[in-house]
């Protein structure tokens, strides 16, 4: 082996990789010499790859750390209604709750997350089990790095609604819970309509049973979650799980009777 080979392996052993720059530099000059060793490159490929991942997490990480110091506490200014008589949508309503509507969270949160160079999107997809849908908030990173946070949401058919007004309430509701909880967002005023506050929930599973029994009773939806003092079946406390399986259990079997 030549001396000029036997340095350039040399270089080759002592790369530098505290940082993906000085790594990227050097592979950029070793794609240039055709003595290189192909497998030796192609272990360095992959060595600038995961630096360059690893580097992404870090700064998506000190970014999301130094963002929860500057997001503001939102405001409850929306109020969940339905009507009295769900078979006249544009009567009288009644108040169910209040809950920090969308637009609020989104012009509230906006400049700080341009700031620290992050933006937020959205993905849908049709929910198998229960009908409905699941919504995910991507925060992604200038850096390249991104997570998500998913959120099952049931068709909204409360209030008379039709199949793309239930859409439309349905991701509106999932979007602003999504978001919350990939930003550890708190909203202050009155409960909203889920009642979150740190509290525990019945599981996607056991949405999809109340869902499937209620279904099967031909009970009123909009009539049974209020029962529970919620609009919607995944906002059940989970100690209440046992108590709504079986007050539709028993229709059950009355119906079959």
């Amino acid at each position: 082996m030549s001396e000029e080979r036997a340095r350039k392996r040399q270089a080759m052993a002592t790369v530098p990789t505290d940082a993906a720059g000085s790594l990227l530099n050097f592979v950029a000059m070793a794609v240039k010499d055709p003595t290189i060793d192909v497998t030796k490159l192609e272990a360095l490929l992959r060595m600038q790859r995961e630096i360059v991942a690893d580097d992404a997490k870090v700064q998506f990480n000190q970014a999301f750390i130094r963002l929860q110091t500057k997001l503001p506490r939102i405001k409850k200014n929306g109020v969940l209604e339905y009507p009295v008589n769900k078979n006249n949508p544009e009567g009288p309503k009644r108040k169910i709750a209040n809950f920090a509507k969308w637009e609020d969270i989104d012009a509230a949160i906006r400049p700080q997350l341009d700031d620290e160079g992050f933006a937020l999107s959205f993905n849908t997809e049709a929910r198998t089990a229960g009908g409905g849908l699941v919504v995910t908030a991507i925060l992604r990173h200038r850096a390249g790095y991104s997570q998500g946070t998913s959120i099952p949401v049931p068709l909204d058919a409360s209030g008379g609604k039709n199949d793309l007004q239930g859409y439309g309430s349905s991701l509106s509701y999932g979007k602003r819970y999504a978001a919350t909880a990939a930003l550890n967002i708190i909203t202050e005023g009155e409960d909203d309509d889920g009642k979150r506050g740190g509290m525990r929930f019945i599981t996607a599973e056991q949405v999809a049973e109340l869902d499937s029994l209620i279904t099967e009773t031909r009970s009123d939806k909009e009539r049974f979650v209020q029962m529970f003092g919620v609009a919607l079946l995944e906002n059940i406390e989970a100690g209440a799980w046992a108590a709504a399986r079986n007050l539709l259990l028993g229709k059950t079997k009355r119906t079959k009777t």
